[in-house]
């Protein structure tokens, strides 16, 4: 075969050539919407981002989340993007990453960072600490505080919620509260805080409390040393030596008992006896003035002694006070008395009776009650409603000025006791039993 003179055996294939690609634009962030996850180390934030149009389009983003704490960091291959696993209550700084490949190798790449964007990850708040319950002596509610949560979630706390074993709660702004209890039972607290996010977990359960018993030594004012005042010395109160100090109708050597079932005692009355001490036994004394409706629906005051069944009197409602039916005042507590106004009620009846003690509030006569009549009143913040005879100094008590036509919260500074026997006067109300005497608001349980 002829060959061709000059001609090359074949051409040699060349090497590939390599090439830098270009990096790809500046990515922003559109913008950062903080979540939260339910609990403290789980808080989420999402991320919108867009590439800008300039440049190689990116492979996939790093996005950083710069906190106090420290970096997390997280990879994207599109937006939006999640970022989980925040600390709650927490401020972080997000910057992103836009990748793209600059060579024929994927390990080639080139990075373009973005702005720094910030946002607060909030969350719900931490569970309150340090739950304590007590009750105080002749109330009938237990005082529940507690601390507030060490972190807020990043948000204002609300309401707290308490809950009691027993199956009652309430919801308040405050870091104490009162619960309305049943006499001598005993029971726990715990409490959570609730901000825009949600309610936290339930705190840790107080130390049991039981509620004070306003009859500590047996039901009726009865000896603790035997049913119906019965001795250990002998059957009927009595014993070796002729008589029982705890004798059944409250004989004694003293000629009665100190805890007869008639309440009788050397001090003229028992603290502990039926008729000496009786939280449903309110009664106002005569020369105290009743607020009660005149003509032409007029405000007028007129002593206890000339008030008569029938009469329209004057009362207090706001809209916290539940309905008799549905619930007994003397066992509320509220964190407010909202809408205060004065409504019309009946006196259903009228009852003269004896008392062994009459109190005088702040050193007025015109303020005479029983020392078991019931009143409106505000410790530790909380209104509720409280015999007379246990109100202390540094109480306030709810006061009506007509003339002004408004409630004023008075300081108690001085409650007077008098142990002499007294004539007063108790009054049922149809349908309010929450009525103004003294220009006090006071209150008489439904016979």
């Amino acid at each position: 075969m002829a060959i061709r003179k000059g001609g090359k055996a074949g051409k040699s294939a060349k090497a590939a050539v390599s090439f830098w690609g270009v990096a790809p634009g500046q990515p922003y962030i559109v913008s950062v919407v903080p979540g939260f996850g339910g609990a403290y180390f789980s808080s989420t934030a999402v991320i919108t981002f867009n590439k800008n149009i300039m440049g190689a389009t990116p492979s996939s983003y790093t996005i950083f989340a710069n906190s106090i704490y420290g970096t997390k960091t997280f990879t994207a291959t599109s937006s939006p993007f999640t970022v989980t696993g925040l600390r709650a209550g927490t401020a972080y700084a997000f910057t992103i990453l836009a990748n793209a490949p600059i060579g024929q190798t994927a390990t080639e790449t080139t990075s373009v960072a973005s702005s720094q964007t910030n946002a607060d990850v909030k969350s719900v708040p931490d569970a309150p600490t340090g739950v304590t319950a007590s009750s105080p002596s002749g109330a009938t509610y237990d005082t529940v505080n507690w601390q507030a949560p060490a972190d807020n979630g990043g948000e204002a706390i609300t309401n707290y919620q308490i809950e009691s074993s027993d199956g009652k709660s309430a919801t308040v702004n405050a870091l104490t509260t009162n619960i309305a209890q049943e006499a001598g039972t005993e029971q726990t607290y715990h409490v959570r805080a609730d901000n825009a996010q949600g309610w936290s977990e339930w705190s840790a359960w107080s130390a049991s409390v039981t509620t004070f018993s306003f009859v500590p030594f047996s039901v009726f004012g009865f000896s603790p040393f035997g049913v119906f005042g019965f001795s250990p010395f002998g059957v009927f109160g009595f014993s070796p030596f002729g008589f029982s100090p705890f004798g059944v109708f409250g004989f004694s050597p003293f000629g009665f008992s100190p805890f007869g079932v008639f309440g009788f005692s050397p001090f003229g009355f028992s603290p502990f006896g039926v008729f000496g001490f009786s939280p449903g036994g309110g009664c106002i004394a005569p020369d105290t003035l009743v607020s009660v409706v005149g003509p032409e629906n007029s405000y007028i005051q007129i002593p206890a002694k000339d008030v008569v069944t029938g009469q329209e009197v004057w009362a207090h409602s706001f809209d916290e006070m539940s309905d008799e039916s549905v619930a007994d005042p003397m066992t509320l507590a509220f964190d407010k008395l909202t809408n205060q106004a004065i409504v019309k009620t009946n006196v259903a009846s009228v009852v003269e009776k004896e008392m062994p003690a009459t109190m005088t509030i702040n050193g007025d006569s015109t303020k005479k009650y029983s020392t078991v009549q019931g009143i409106l009143y505000k410790r530790n913040g909380i209104y509720g409603y409280i015999n007379t005879g246990l109100l202390e100094v540094g109480d306030v008590v709810v006061e009506y000025d007509y003339n002004l036509h408004a409630f004023n919260e008075i300081t108690v500074t001085s409650v007077e006791i008098d142990e002499t026997p007294s004539t007063v006067y108790k009054f049922d109300m149809e349908p309010v039993d929450t009525f103004i005497a003294g220009n006090m608001v006071v209150h008489n349980r439904k016979t």
